[in-house]
């Protein structure tokens, strides 16, 4: 057992390095020491090589503010041993284990801390195994460290509250767009639980931003035009090269129409239709002025024209509506999927999920018993479920009890995801009702369902 020592407050000094900026609930603090006195002596290191009578806290900050407000002369201290490089290079772990172990930092201190840590060139895992965190945590505590302290003023101040760790990684990481800044200012303050969907959309386009800036520096000094969307077709005077020809009724190429003065590109799909990488369109601008003719003027209209000529304002509304639909179900499903993943770890299904199990296993045994076996394995990933689409599927006998309801759970559910992969957020009549009830179910259990994930929950997809 360390021995404990009792050393003058005079001779303790604070650690400026410690990763709480701010020390508070002294007075409480005191209060509880002048009643019970001091339980946990606190921890110090001495200061320089040739012992000269002062110490360093190591952790014990609070505790020793405390005794000074209560006039203590002395505390009880416990020694620690820095004899190595390495017992010194663990001594900022220790301290900002003993601060997350008491009391919660707030989400920037523990990111500049770990920040510092892994500067240090403490690894990842040793910071996991010391402060007993994940992988995740770590990694948003560096994003906050990375950012500079502007940015992380800018994009932490006025939400009224003490952020998380992913609220505070999320407004730094996207602190350099004020549009998203706002967008993931106004989830955390209306429905936080939402926050994982914005995340994916904004990471949805940032990626789809990326491809279109790369494409362009590929394109080199080619003149550009009005970008247009791929299902509205292109702009009055403009015509893609593939429906123009030449003078004398030749094919346009990009080779033979580089001299042009008209010669130009357009980039599609670079707003709404995000589910589309973006592709580049060479064009003919002004196309008669440069004695160039439609191939067929009739299939050369675009959709987009159409459209606008017929006045059809409803058939554009629809289909912009589609377009967001599309481009929000893929993120909405990365984190309906990572949700599971948790959901189905539990130990025992709840009462809700035992009564829509043996509803389903009813209403649709033929379709459950056809289950393929990559997609049972996606979802339930603590046990090997055996079987074929056609025999139906064995649970392992060496799993009992309620885990073994939590795996027929998951069978269920991967049977739903199927479908939905399948039909996405526009089902088949057949399937509407059914997958209705399933993201109904998932909203009672405590998934956050998205905007798109809710037309399908109120059986409103595919009509």
């Amino acid at each position: 057992m360390a021995e404990v020592l009792e050393i003058a407050l005079s001779a303790i000094k604070p650690d400026p390095e410690n990763p709480r900026s701010k020390i508070t609930g002294v007075d409480e603090l005191a209060a509880s020491l002048d009643f019970v006195g001091l339980l946990e002596p606190v921890r110090v290191r001495q200061l320089g090589a040739d012992g000269d009578g002062l110490y360093l806290v190591v952790n014990g900050h609070r505790r020793l503010e405390a005794a000074r407000k209560l006039d203590w002369e002395t505390i009880d201290a416990i020694l620690v041993d820095v004899s190595s490089a390495e017992d010194e290079a663990m001594i900022p772990v220790e301290a900002l284990a003993a601060n997350t172990a008491r009391t919660d930092l707030g989400a920037e201190e523990l990111g500049l801390a770990i920040g510092k840590l892994n500067g240090m060139g403490i690894s990842d895992q040793e910071i996991i195994r010391a402060l007993a965190v994940d992988e995740t945590t770590v990694a948003q505590a560096l994003v906050i460290a990375a950012a500079p302290k502007k940015a992380r003023t800018v994009a932490l101040k006025g939400l009224g509250r003490e952020p998380t760790l992913i609220e505070a990684a999320a407004l730094v990481k996207y602190s350099d767009n004020p549009d998203d800044l706002m967008r993931l200012r106004a989830t955390i303050v209306d429905d936080p639980s939402y926050l994982p969907h914005d995340i994916a959309g904004i990471e949805q386009r940032r990626t789809h931003e990326r491809q279109v800036t790369d494409l362009l520096e590929s394109l080199g000094d080619v003149a550009r035009v009005a970008e247009w969307r791929e299902h509205q077709g292109p702009p009055a005077g403009v015509q893609p090269l593939a429906n123009l020809l030449t003078e004398d009724g030749k094919r346009l190429t990009t080779t033979n129409h580089i001299g042009c003065p008209g010669h130009a590109v357009v980039i599609t799909n670079v707003e709404a239709d995000w589910d589309k990488p973006p592709k580049a369109v060479f064009v003919c601008r002004d196309y008669p002025a440069n004695s160039h003719q439609l191939k067929d003027a009739s299939k050369a209209k675009s959709k987009g024209a159409v459209t606008r000529a017929a006045g059809d304002e409803a058939a554009s509304a629809a289909r912009r509506e589609v377009i967001t639909n599309n481009r929000a179900w893929e993120p909405a499903t990365e984190v309906r999927l990572e949700w599971l993943v948790d959901y189905l770890a539990r130990t025992k299904p709840s009462a809700r999920a035992d009564i829509w199990m043996i509803d389903e296993l009813l209403k649709d045994s033929r379709e459950l018993a056809s289950l393929e076996e990559a997609l049972v394995n996606d979802v339930i990933t603590e046990a090997k479920i055996k079987g074929d689409r056609y025999g139906g599927w064995e649970i392992p006998a060496s799993i009992t009890g309620a885990r073994r309801r939590v795996l027929v759970l998951g069978m269920i559910v991967a049977a739903r995801e199927r479908q939905l992969k399948t039909s996405t957020w526009r089902p088949q009549p057949y399937h509407r009702e059914m997958l209705a009830r399933y993201l109904s179910f998932l909203g009672k259990e405590g998934y956050p369902l998205s905007a798109v994930e809710k037309i399908v929950a109120t059986a409103k997809g595919g009509e």
